[in-house]
Parts: structure tokens; C-alpha cells; sequence
């Protein structure tokens, strides 16, 4: 009797082990049913990427180039100051500099006092890493500072997800970039290696921090607007007075008519010149007794 009661226990809670372990694979499996239902959701679900107003008329007819790093450079490379900026998309006080110094830097780069180049560091935030690989595919595409103000924007905007991957590709497409570029460049390693570059060029001047300024290769201390802008202004106060070389216009290169042909009173000796007077040309008598 004992003997069958306790294989009726055993046999009993086998049943409800094999039960319960059915249930768990059932619930495992709606569960991993709606995680993927979820990512099909949000991956199909339009991402928000809102471009700043007017940034595309902000850089109209600045030049736009390089530095001979590689990082992106606005300006006439040639002008009298340099300004480097290493930065930070996800850098609150970057950000600050950005909304309040950046316009008067590029009020002085449009009048060709100033070029500015932007040195991108992955200093704090989540994803700069992939906001900095995707800036550097839209300068391949000529769009670099329309995007760069655009990520300052999103990190100020969407708190602690500014720079997810399908918001960097949709903010990128917003712009005009050719998008099947801008995907391959993300990945090239030639991208991750200028990145590197810049670690190790902030690195090699004792960079740890952003933002940090040079002007004209000096830091600049105070990295208020005020600071930043007089910084630039002092480094440009030695040229402000220097006249741009003028060509000669034509009126300076081609003499007159004045100056090609004499007068007719140069040109036509007088009368006088002309014919020598009687006295010259006729000895007076006390020449003639004397020859004699």
C-alpha cells in the first residue's frame, strides 16, 4: 500500500513537472512572438529626424573644403586666422558654444577674415561614435555643416537617444545625401581611421577635453562667446588695415590719347622754330668786314 502511494506521488508530480515545463516553453514562445513583433513595429516605424530651419541658406556661398588632416573646413583656407575646433555632438557645453559663438565665428569666416575647421571627438553621449562616422560620410557629400548643425539640435531635442542609426540615415536623407553612400561610407574603415586620427592629433596636443579651441594654433582660455570671439578678432587686429592687392584697370595700364599723340602745338614747330630770322641767317656787316 505504501509501496503504490508513493509512486502514485511520484507519477503525480511528474505529470505537473511536465506540465509546468510545456507552459514555460508556451509563454517562452509568445514572448519572443511579441519582442520580435515589437522590433518589426519599430523598425518600420518612421524615425523622427526634424531638420533646423534655414540651414541649407546658412552656407550658401561659403567655401567649403577640407583641412590637410581631412576634417571638414569652412572657409577660405588662406585667411588671415585659423580657428580648430575640437568638438562634441553630445557635449552640453559644445552645444552652448555651437548655438551662441558659432554665428559670430561664421559671421568672420563670410567676410574672410576667419576659416574654422571642426575636429569631431567621441567625448560623452550615447552613439557619438555613429553620429561622428556619419558627419564625416556627409562631408564626402558636401553637407557636413548642414548636419552638424542638425546633430547639435537632436542631441538639445531627443534627450538620451539623439543618435540612433535610423535617425542619423533619416536625418542624412532629409538633407539630400545619397543615402546608399552615406550607408557604405558609415561602414568604410578610411572613415573609422580619421576618427582614430583625430584622437590621436588632440592626444599628441594634450586635448582631454571638449570643447577646446585654437586660434591660429593658440588655446583659447575662455570659451565664453565673448572670449572665443575676441580671441578671433585679436589675431585678426594686424590685418584689418592691409588693402587687398588691386590689378591695374585699364584706364591706369593703357595710356591716354592725350599721352599717345602730341598736341599740334608739340608736334607743328612755330613759325619761329621753324624758319631762322633774318638775323640769323644773314651775317651783319661788322661779321662780313671781319672775315675780310
Amino acid at each position: 500500500m505504501t509501496k503504490n502511494r508513493t509512486q502514485r506521488v511520484r507519477q503525480a508530480r511528474e505529470k505537473q513537472r511536465r506540465r509546468n515545463q510545456q507552459r514555460n516553453i508556451a509563454i517562452g514562445v509568445v514572448l519572443v512572438a511579441v519582442i520580435v513583433l515589437m522590433l518589426l513595429i519599430i523598425s518600420n516605424t518612421p524615425t523622427e529626424a526634424p531638420i533646423p530651419e534655414g540651414v541649407a541658406e546658412r552656407y550658401e556661398g561659403i567655401q567649403k573644403g577640407v583641412s590637410e588632416e581631412g576634417y571638414p573646413m569652412l572657409g577660405d583656407p588662406d585667411a588671415p586666422v585659423s580657428v580648430v575646433e575640437y568638438s562634441s555632438f553630445s557635449c552640453p557645453t559644445c552645444a552652448e558654444v555651437h548655438d551662441n559663438a558659432f554665428p559670430g565665428i561664421l559671421e568672420r569666416v563670410e567676410a574672410g577674415q576667419a576659416s574654422v575647421t571642426y575636429v569631431p571627438l567621441p567625448v560623452a553621449g550615447r552613439n557619438v561614435e555613429g553620429a561622428n562616422r556619419a558627419a564625416i560620410c556627409m562631408q564626402e557629400q558636401g553637407l557636413f555643416w548642414e548636419y552638424h548643425d542638425t546633430l547639435f539640435s537632436w542631441a538639445q531635442q531627443f534627450g538620451n537617444s539623439p543618435f540612433t542609426q535610423n535617425r542619423l540615415t533619416a536625418g542624412a536623407e532629409a538633407l539630400g545625401a545619397d543615402t546608399a553612400a552615406f550607408n557604405s561610407c558609415v561602414t568604410d574603415g578610411e572613415t573609422q581611421f580619421l576618427l582614430d586620427s583625430a584622437n590621436s592629433q588632440a592626444a599628441s596636443q594634450g586635448i582631454q577635453s571638449t570643447p577646446t579651441l585654437l586660434v591660429n594654433g593658440t588655446r583659447v582660455d575662455d570659451i565664453s562667446t565673448n572670449g572665443i570671439l575676441g580671441a578671433i578678432d585679436t589675431a585678426y587686429a594686424p590685418f584689418a588695415g592691409q588693402e587687398p592687392e588691386v590689378e591695374p584697370t585699364a584706364e591706369e595700364v593703357e595710356p591716354t590719347a592725350e599721352e599717345m599723340e602730341p598736341t599740334p602745338e608739340e608736334a607743328e614747330p612755330t613759325a619761329e622754330d621753324a624758319e631762322p630770322t633774318a638775323e640769323e641767317t644773314e651775317p651783319t656787316a661788322e661779321a662780313t668786314e671781319s672775315s675780310d
